[in-house]
């Protein structure tokens, strides 16, 4: 009985996607776009609504301590600041699966419905103006400025923001980006501070509305 020859394996190749999968897909695409056009309709308007109301204000007080006197100004440290944007809008496409999107979305909701509230009932202002600075910094900070007034400050909207996404994001990174993406949070979360876009009581009052909001809508569990 002739020995049975054994032909060299042929090349892996990855597994056709199929019309139902592509189909699939796309429909997490498009529901994502959905998702993230509500989610930040409902930020823009808010935050907007809530900077003109205290703009009507006569005299709004500040959140400044005296820990405020001893934060430098870093204009460079705007880039990561405005980094968040970008995550931001990833993030939406990052958590396509229906039940990741839906845990995102109502997170941003919560910590941006608790933030609009406090800015209406507690309207402070920012005393501490930024002064001129060069390069790329003077052309985010007039980015800023476009949307952003001296005030809505606490708690601040971007660091509990960056906690939701942080927290959220993180089982979708890959172990070997770990590092970078912590490195990345505790820039943005600085940066809050050495851009003179915040104050320490802000800053501890973002990070514990986002502490809040997560903790109270954990990831579910798997279905067995």
């Amino acid at each position: 009985m002739p020995l049975a020859t054994k032909t060299p394996d042929s090349p892996s190749r990855p597994p056709a996607v199929s019309a139902a999968d592509r189909r699939e897909r796309r429909l997490q695409r498009i529901q994502a776009a959905l998702y993230l056009v509500a989610v930040a309709a409902v930020f823009v308007s808010g935050y907007q609504l809530t900077l003109r109301h205290a703009a009507r204000l006569p005299a709004r007080p500040d959140t400044a301590v005296w820990l405020d006197a001893w934060v430098p100004l870093w204009p460079w440290s705007v880039v990561p600041y405005c980094s968040l944007d970008l995550v931001y809008l990833a993030a939406f496409f990052i958590c396509s699966e229906p039940q990741a999107l839906r845990r995102l979305s109502l997170r941003l909701l919560a910590v941006q419905g608790v933030a609009f509230v406090c800015f209406w009932l507690l309207p402070f202002h920012m005393r501490r103006a930024v002064p001129e600075v060069p390069g790329l910094p003077a052309h985010l900070y007039q980015w800023l400025g476009l949307f952003d007034q001296p005030g809505n400050l606490l708690p601040s909207l971007h660091i509990a923001v960056l906690g939701v996404l942080w927290c959220t994001l993180l089982p979708h990174v890959p172990p070997r980006f770990r590092k970078p993406w912590h490195a990345w949070a505790v820039a943005v979360g600085v940066s809050a501070l050495t851009t003179w876009q915040h104050q320490v009581p802000d800053v501890l009052a973002g990070g514990l509305l986002a502490w809040l909001v997560v903790r109270a809508s954990p990831p579910g569990r798997p279905r067995g």
